[in-house]
């Protein structure tokens, strides 16, 4: 049986610095980014993979400008069952420079192995 788990953060008006390891053996299942504002101003959205294997391991998942896609109020990123597995102590950062001060929110869901 698995358990699905969800962690979340919110940065009021700062730049969102986001990052959290995986406790056991899971899968990411999604993320969701909340904007209080439409962004507007073009900046990247940045999430990455911390490997526990060191940092010649790590890498970049997604880039993004929530400016330039048209988000308005919540970006969603589904990630498919089997997709984005990670290992004991692996771990995800999340970065936006937020120049336009909106309160964002962050929630990582994601499923415990058995």
């Amino acid at each position: 049986m698995s358990r699905l788990k969800c962690i979340q953060e919110l940065y009021e008006a700062e730049a969102v610095a986001f990052s959290m390891t995986f406790p056991d053996k899971s899968t990411l299942k999604k993320i969701v980014i909340g904007f209080s504002a439409t962004p507007t101003t073009s900046e990247d959205l940045t999430i990455n993979l911390d490997s526990t294997g060191g940092s010649d391991y790590d890498t970049n998942l997604i880039t993004i400008d929530p400016s330039a896609e048209g988000v308005t109020e919540s970006m969603i990123m589904i990630f498919d069952d089997g997709e984005m597995d990670f290992i004991y102590n692996d771990g995800i950062d999340i970065a936006y420079p937020n120049t336009d001060v909106a309160d964002i929110s962050v929630s990582v869901y994601y499923e415990v192995a058995p």
